[in-house]
């Protein structure tokens, strides 16, 4: 990955922050662990030295230490100053709520009635049972941020796309939708893509041709393929038959690290895995308004999936042959499957772009590579949350910390409006 970034432009170089963070030297071999990795793993376990992380490493990739993988010992110190500089000041703590509280007390009880010697899956059986408690859905929780929303006095419009962002002398002052109304503000937040942004919903006059070209270098395209399912019944799967805790959790089809590597190996060959890596909910089990009695209704976000398929195929012809090998792939682990299919939706890379307007099929509104992390989220210069347009605001994946449900970026977003209108804010931005 890190060949990528030897440039011949020099200005592309100083633009990209790997050549900061290398003094301009990136190591050209692969890492046995992404940073992206190493940052989860800091932040996971709290880890304040390089030990801790090396432990970790350690035990899932044995060999790997700090005098074969010099690099990545590197790395390791990077993550471990950016948790302390920049993750560590802005974590909350609070209280856990009475669901949360009757989760872990009812964990603490059955952990304290189990035998000493307790292997891992009757141990993961305890944690799968102590997380029903607190199952929440996303409508749910839309639900009471809109009721919060609408108490306040906003007003929320669905089924009103966006057309234009309405930029006057350099500050966007409102959208004009396609409907050809105008909606004119004082700020205008946008929670789409970068790339979507600034490629379809900015007028190109009202940018400059060199942010253009920077925005077209934000590299997006996700190996994502999703699938709903209607189910006549729960898939049996050949380790655990029979109905159980298992079907309430996220159940994924991926044995083995060479699985997931040739899994991504066949996307990069062919456009799509042979033998995908599928993630599967059944929701309905935990809300059994969600489907008719003794029926199911399950989704299946799967891996690897090219954005864009070799020799000019379209997803549109392709996009019933990828979810057969997806149903195939389930089928070999839980017999029966197939059968009990009764209905199916499908999203390839290229649906989730017409759709939900994902470029390139990117759940995370661009790849959560190095060169596209913290301030150089989405551009460098332009990762505040503000792009080059006064007014105009990021609030989505797009921006740091990027994709994931964490509600981080719009938190973040909202924090830098506000301190833009207030009095000594106001002056930031003139000319």
């Amino acid at each position: 990955m890190l060949d990528g970034y030897e440039r011949p432009d020099p200005r592309q170089r100083l633009s990209n922050p790997v050549w900061h963070i290398h003094s301009g030297r990136p190591p050209k071999i692969d890492m046995p662990i992404s940073f992206q990795m190493l940052l989860t793993l800091v932040s996971s376990s709290n880890a304040e030295n390089a030990e801790t992380l090396w432990g970790f490493i350690g035990r899932y990739r044995p060999g790997v230490t700090p005098q074969t993988h010099p690099e990545l010992n590197a790395q390791v110190e990077y993550a471990i100053h950016y948790f302390r500089d920049f993750v560590q000041p802005e974590k909350k703590f609070r209280h856990p709520t009475d669901s949360e509280r009757a989760a872990l007390t009812d964990l603490r009880d059955a952990l304290a009635q189990l035998e000493a010697k307790i292997n891992e899956a009757e141990a993961k059986r305890e944690l799968i049972i102590a997380k029903q408690h607190s199952a929440q859905t996303q409508e749910a929780i839309t639900g009471a941020m809109r009721k919060a929303c609408e108490k306040h006095g906003v007003e929320i419009s669905i089924e009103s796309p966006v057309a234009q962002v309405q930029v006057d002398n350099g500050r966007a002052v409102g959208v004009r939708l396609e409907s050809g109304e105008e909606v004119i503000g004082k700020a205008v937040v946008a929670n789409v893509g970068p790339r979507l942004l600034y490629d379809k919903l900015v007028a190109p006059g009202d940018l400059t041709e060199e942010f253009r070209r920077r925005v077209r270098g934000f590299k997006v395209g996700s190996g994502t393929f999703r699938m709903n399912v209607a189910l006549s019944e729960l898939p049996r799967f050949t380790c655990l038959p029979e109905p159980g805790e298992h079907h309430q959790s996220g159940i994924i089809i991926a044995p083995t690290l060479d699985y997931m590597d040739q899994a991504y190996l066949d996307a990069k060959q062919f456009g799509m895995s042979k033998r995908p890596i599928v993630e599967m909910l059944i929701p309905s089990t935990v809300d059994d308004s969600l489907a008719p009695p003794g029926q199911h209704v399950a989704s299946l976000f799967c891996q690897q999936f090219a954005p864009t398929l070799p020799d000019g195929r379209s997803w549109d012809d392709a996009r019933e042959e990828a979810a057969d090998v997806i149903i195939e792939t389930v089928e070999a682990q839980a017999p029966g499957f197939r059968a009990s299919v009764i209905a199916r939706q499908i999203h390839s890379p290229l649906d989730l772009e017409r759709k939900f307007g994902l470029t390139g099929g990117d759940i995370m509104h661009g790849n959560m590579s190095l060169d596209q992390l913290w301030s150089a989220r989405p551009i460098l210069g332009n990762g505040a949350y503000r792009g080059p347009l006064k007014g105009l605001y990021m609030c989505g994946a797009g921006t740091h910390p990027g994709g994931g449900v964490t509600g981080a970026p719009g938190h973040n977003a909202a924090r830098e409006i506000l301190s833009d209108n207030l009095f000594l804010g106001r002056f930031r931005h003139l000319p």
